[in-house]
């Protein structure tokens, strides 16, 4: 007889096979124990076709079992969680020998009444559903079996409810005092390495030796450093406590990979590596995605790279393929879906690669490949840990490729929606100025040949390839001729400047347009400009190269060399010292630190302002009810008045006209700070460590923000007269 081939009070379904007296006398007997045991229990097929239903069901649903056996369940039982249920059978029927409770997800799946032993009021049934795979001798599992416990009043039930409201309890409150803990750790390293950022980037814009200036940026260098480790443990306990959510909008993929460069530019043009990033045209131009997050996730990768190689190269690429939706398209957002992309980042190193005994520690935080006491390379042993929990949150995945002598190639995936995107000149097909001419391609690095090869067939060019100097030269030796050249040989500084002078000694060359890839660019050197026409940092950006020969070749007949040199990357712009001309404002200083004051009003001296400062926000209450000022510094934490206080204070016993613009200057860094404090009146924020570049930028905002409200009061004075 097979299992199902009973139903409820010891009637049986016909069977075919017979069997000895024993065999039916125990399936009466088990029959009856279904029927008798005060638990409901339901088995169902892989089409949701009831095989079993027994008293307990009956009791409690009115449907009796000849009127439900042989019959779908959601049909026969209306008020149902169907989406849900329907889900948790499926994955019970694909799991196999796996069993799990509903009572924690949803304590009510059946529409059940029972009544409450104390006030005898009718309720729903609080249910613990247990789902209970029922397998075949070889066909695996071939029906779920549903046991359905009445814990409405239940002790047991009363007591995991207790437990878990306990546990609840306790994990906010650990939960919270972590985030404050942090928040006050984060504040307080935050407050000196203000000082301490801000002081030598003054300090680095003097008249220094060479010997003070090392100094200098090896402090800053050393600071930065351990922002890093504060921002990192800050970012990995807001991503385990939930606090980050991903905010999405339209951003540029080839944008945000050339800005992830940025930060590993300076350390790896001191090694002499070579740079590059391919994307390939699967890749759609916009996506719809977090680029704060995509953005952390390449800089870290690319900072390991970088760490753990000494010589070769670090190469970034990027693929796409169309893949199902995650989410429903929310139009409401303002953004149009252009289809779903799974994009496949990778960045490879030429390093010292990982032993394969330590890769299963790579994503585990606080965890590092080499823990010894003699480790070269330090870090928090966060970095990848945060890395991977941003990738699943953005729907993805990573993992690593490594062997030990060879170097890593790191992977990671995102799904996200394609945008629209306007194709930029420098990516448009068959350029006119460009298309039809002949380039040379001089790079001992095969990955900038691939590239700056597919960038060149892209604008239309014929392209020749030569894997060093000396093949470069034997091209012009044997009559061929090009409309410009590229440059990019690495085995030293000079070889590319080399090539660039030798081949502006022959006559078939001088006028020639060059361009010289290289890692840093040149400063104040001559050299250069008499030999090229163009320098390029690495990694290689289309749009750049795009210009760096179209300027050139569009000047038909007259080369007069006009070199384009980028600014290296990294390198610090100076104070702005006609800011305070530009746009002048009288400016408060609020900050309790005396460094802190010092700096700030050293960094508006440069920039030509004459501040005012005080220590709190009481005095400067008084302050700003004593003259007026247009923008107003305000630290958060002082003694006496803090900065939220004074604020809603000068909200409030202010005359309109009178008002300021109110900067909160915090080391407060914590998500949501800033819609904090916008939110009690101030106008913008500013979290230290603070950078002359960031103040700049915030008093030009400022600065707009008066001068439209100046223009509606003077457009309301004139409606007044004309009125």
């Amino acid at each position: 007889m097979n299992r199902f081939d009973r139903v409820p009070g010891g009637k049986h379904l016909a069977s075919s096979s017979s069997k000895p007296e024993i065999g039916v006398v125990a399936a009466d007997l088990m029959s009856s124990i279904v029927d008798a045991i005060n638990v409901g229990i339901v088995v169902v097929d892989r089409h949701h076709t009831v095989l079993l239903w027994n008293h307990f069901m009956e009791a409690h649903s009115g449907v009796r079992a000849n009127e439900i056996v042989a019959k779908n369940l959601f049909e026969a039982i209306p008020g149902l969680p169907e989406k849900w249920l329907k889900r948790k059978l499926a994955s019970v029927f694909h799991l196999g020998n796996f069993a799990f409770s509903s009572w924690l997800e949803r304590p009510f799946v059946f529409p059940f009444e029972a009544t409450r032993s104390i006030t005898g009021e009718l309720d729903k049934m609080h249910q613990d559903c247990v789902f209970i795979p029922v397998c075949g001798s070889s066909t695996g599992t071939n029906a779920v079996c549903l046991t359905i416990h009445d814990a409405t009043d239940t002790s047991s039930y009363q007591m995991r409810l207790e437990s878990i409201n306990e546990a609840l309890r306790r994990e906010t409150e650990v939960s919270q005092t972590k985030s404050e803990f942090l928040a006050n750790v984060s504040h307080e390293l935050r407050t000196p390495l203000n000082a301490i950022i801000g002081m030598t980037g003054l300090l680095i814009n003097t008249e220094l030796d060479t010997q003070q200036r090392e100094f200098a940026l090896t402090t800053q260098e050393s600071a930065n450093s351990l922002l890093n480790i504060i921002d990192e443990i800050l970012c990995f306990s807001r991503i385990e406590a939930r606090q980050i959510a991903l905010r999405s909008k339209a951003l540029e993929v080839r944008e945000c990979v050339e800005s992830a460069f940025d930060a590993i530019a300076v350390k790896a043009a001191s090694k002499r590596l070579n740079l590059a990033y391919e994307i390939t045209s699967r890749v759609p131009g916009a996506i719809i995605g977090d680029a704060a997050r995509i953005r952390q996730i390449l800089t870290n990768l690319l900072g390991n790279a970088e760490k753990f190689t000494e010589s070769g190269e670090i190469l970034l690429s990027v693929d796409a393929t169309a893949c199902q939706p995650i989410r429903e398209v929310d139009h409401r957002r303002g953004l149009v879906s252009h289809g779903w992309y799974e994009i496949h980042f990778s960045v490879q190193d030429t390093g010292i690669g990982i032993p394969e005994d330590r890769m299963n520690r790579l994503f585990q935080p606080f965890n590092q490949v080499d823990v010894s006491t003699t480790r070269q390379y330090g870090g928090t042993g966060l970095g990848l840990a945060i890395c991977k929990r941003l990738v699943e949150m953005m729907g993805g995945e990573i993992w690593v490729e490594s062997a030990v002598g060879h170097g890593s190639r790191f992977h990671f995936t995102i799904r996200a929606e394609a945008a629209q995107y306007n194709t930029p000149d420098y990516l448009a097909r068959g350029q006119p100025v460009l298309r039809g001419k002949r380039l040379l391609i001089a790079s001992d690095s095969d990955s900038n040949r691939r590239i700056i090869r597919s960038y060149a067939h892209c604008w239309g060019m014929e392209v020749r390839q030569a894997v060093s100097s000396t093949a470069a030269l034997q091209l012009f030796e044997v009559g061929e001729s090009f409309d410009a050249v590229i440059i990019d040989i690495r085995n030293s500084r000079t070889d590319g400047l080399v090539l660039a002078e030798t081949l502006r000694s022959k006559n078939t060359a001088s006028e020639l347009p060059m361009v010289l890839l290289d890692s840093r660019g040149f400063q104040d050197d001559d050299q250069h400009s008499k030999a090229v026409n163009a320098v390029v940092t690495k990694p290689v950006r289309p749009g750049r190269l795009y210009n760096s020969l179209l300027h050139p070749l569009a000047r038909v007949n007259s080369l007069s060399p006009q070199v384009v040199v980028q600014q290296p990357i990294g390198q610090k712009a100076g104070f702005d010292v006609k800011l305070a001309s530009q746009m002048p404002l009288h400016i408060l200083v609020v900050d309790d630190n005396a460094v802190n004051r010092r700096l700030v009003l050293l960094m508006l001296k440069r920039m030509g302002y004459t501040p005012d400062v005080v220590e709190n926000g009481k005095k400067a209450l008084t302050a700003l009810c004593s003259q007026h000022y247009d923008v107003v510094l305000m630290d958060i934490q002082m003694p006496v008045m803090d900065g939220v206080e004074a604020t809603c204070r000068v909200r409030e016993d202010l005359a309109p006209n009178r008002q300021p613009q109110i900067v909160a200057v915090t080391a407060n860094a914590l998500p949501g700070d800033r819609e904090k404090y916008l939110a009690v009146g101030m106008d913008d924020y500013i979290s230290k460590p603070i950078s002359a570049k960031i103040v700049a930028a915030t008093l030009q905002s400022c600065y707009r923000r008066l001068q439209a409200i100046h223009a509606r009061r003077r457009r309301s004075k004139q409606g007044r007269a004309v009125a």
